[in-house]
C-alpha cells in the first residue's frame, strides 16, 4: 500500500488531524523529490489535505490548499489534451476526487469566512450544465443574502426541477413573492403520484399565506394540518402555526403553541427566541430561566439560547449588563 493509500485510508476513517500531519509531511517531501509522487497522487493529497484543514474549521488554509489542488489538476488536463486525448470532464470518474466538489469546498470556506461576494464567483465559475442542484441552492440563498432576487428565483427554481420536495428552496421562491400556485407547480404538481401527500398541500398553502403576510388563513390552514392530518405534534408545523399567531398580534396562543413544541421537543431551538419574548413579556422569569438553560444545554452555537438568556437578564434591573453580554454573544 503507497503512501497516498495510506492517506486515503485515513480520509475515509476520519481521522482528519491525522491527515493533516501526515499530508503536511508528504507535501514537503514531494516537493523535494519529484519522483516520489506522480502528478495524479499530488492531486489527491492536495485535496485530502485540504479536506481535513476544512474538518479541522481552518477555512483559510483549507481555501489555500484547494486552489493549489486545482492548479494541479489543471497541469493535469493540459498534459492530457497535449497527449491527444480529450481533458476530462469536471466530474470525472477517473478515481480522483471531483473538480466540482473541490470547488464547493472553496466555496463553504468562503462562506464560513463571510466572503459571501467571493462565494457566489467561486460558484458562479461552474458551467450552468454541470451545477448540482447543491450548488444551485448555494448560488440561490448567496444571490438572496445581497438582494439580487432574479437570478436566485431562478437557482432556486433550477434546484426544484431535479428535486421537487427541497422544499427549502419552495420557502425561497414563496419568500422572494413567487406565487404558490407557481411554486406548485414545481413541486407537487410535477410528481407522477401524489398519493397520500395531501398534507403537503396544505403546508405549501400555509407557507403562501405567511408569504402574502395573510396570518390569519396561515393559521388557520397550519391548524387544521396539525389537527386533521398525519402530521399531528409534528414540531415544524407547531411552529408554523405559533410564528403565524405571533404574526398575527395573537401573543398568548403563539406563547401557546411555543410552550407545546418545547415539551414535545426540547431540543428544538426554532422559535424558541420568540417563545423566550413572549415569556419574558408575561415576566414569567422561573419559565424564562428554565428555558434559557435547556436550549443552553442544547448548544452554544445558535442565537436562540443566548436571546433566551438576555431575556431573562433583561427582566432583573440589577443584572441589566448581563443582557447586553448575551446579545453581543
Amino acid at each position: 500500500m503507497g503512501i497516498i493509500d495510506q492517506v486515503r485510508m485515513l480520509h475515509e476513517e476520519g481521522l482528519f488531524s491525522n491527515v493533516a500531519i501526515l499530508a503536511s509531511l508528504v507535501k514537503t517531501a514531494s516537493e523535494q523529490n519529484s519522483e516520489l509522487l506522480t502528478g495524479p497522487e499530488k492531486y489527491q493529497l492536495q485535496v485530502y489535505y485540504a479536506d481535513a484543514l476544512f474538518e479541522m474549521q481552518e477555512y483559510k488554509s483549507a481555501e489555500v490548499i484547494y486552489r493549489k489542488a486545482l492548479q494541479v489538476k489543471k497541469v493535469l488536463n493540459k498534459s492530457k489534451a497535449k497527449a491527444s486525448q480529450p481533458p476530462p470532464p469536471a466530474t470525472s470518474n477517473d478515481g480522483l476526487p471531483s473538480e466540482l466538489n473541490v470547488r464547493y469546498r472553496i466555496y463553504e470556506c468562503n462562506y464560513h469566512q463571510k466572503n459571501y461576494r467571493e462565494a457566489i464567483a467561486v460558484l458562479e465559475s461552474i458551467p450552468a450544465k454541470q451545477r448540482k442542484p447543491k450548488v444551485n441552492m448555494a448560488l440561490a440563498k448567496l444571490y438572496q443574502r445581497i438582494g439580487n432576487e432574479r437570478p436566485a428565483v431562478t437557482c432556486f427554481k433550477e434546484v426544484l426541477k431535479q428535486c421537487p420536495l427541497a422544499l427549502e428552496a419552495v420557502l425561497g421562491l414563496l419568500s422572494l413573492g413567487v406565487k404558490g400556485t407557481e411554486v406548485a407547480a414545481l413541486t407537487i404538481n410535477s410528481l407522477p403520484n401524489t398519493n397520500n401527500l395531501e398534507w403537503l398541500t396544505f403546508w405549501l398553502k400555509g407557507h403562501a399565506y405567511n408569504a402574502s403576510k395573510d396570518y390569519a388563513k396561515a393559521v388557520s390552514t397550519f391548524k387544521s394540518l396539525e389537527s386533521g392530518s398525519v402530521l399531528r405534534e409534528n414540531s415544524i408545523v407547531l411552529c408554523c402555526l405559533a410564528e403565524n399567531h405571533f404574526l398575527a398580534g395573537d401573543l398568548a396562543n403563539a406563547a401557546l403553541v411555543y410552550k407545546r413544541v418545547h415539551s414535545l421537543d426540547m431540543l428544538c431551538l426554532r422559535g424558541m427566541d420568540i417563545y423566550a419574548y413572549l415569556l419574558a413579556h408575561e415576566k414569567q422569569k422561573e419559565e424564562l430561566m428554565s428555558l434559557a438553560s435547556k436550549l443552553m444545554a442544547v448548544t452554544e452555537q445558535r442565537a436562540e439560547p443566548w436571546i433566551a438568556m438576555g431575556y431573562y437578564y433583561s427582566n432583573i434591573p440589577s443584572r441589566a449588563s448581563r443582557a447586553v453580554y448575551f446579545a453581543q454573544k
